[in-house]
């Protein structure tokens, strides 16, 4: 039996395999399409919509030949600060 936990938590991170995912069409697509252009994407949207899950979901799809990296809060940072905790979570070996 599926639980509501199961489904949807708002502000749970990471997303656990077991919770259902309803794929987001086109939105999916084009995130999927700028990573493969080496764009980096801009994901925005209302609190709970699933954003997060989203990304993740694409994000499996490279991790076998990419080291993915997941930057919990942006908000107010700057890209700087957003690229050097990136580089923080890949370590002195991946940055140069």
């Amino acid at each position: 039996m599926i639980k509501p936990s199961d489904v949807f938590v708002p502000g749970k991170f990471p997303i656990e395999q077991s919770n259902v995912y309803a794929d987001r069409g086109t939105p999916q697509a084009d995130v999927r399409t700028a990573l493969e252009r080496a764009y980096v994407p801009l994901v925005f949207g209302g609190y709970g919509v699933g954003k997060s899950s989203m990304v993740v979901r694409v994000a499996q799809d490279f991790s076998s030949t990419h080291q993915v990296v997941y930057v919990e809060n942006v908000y107010r940072k700057s890209f700087s600060a957003i690229f050097e905790r990136i580089l923080e979570e890949l370590g002195p070996e991946q940055a140069t």
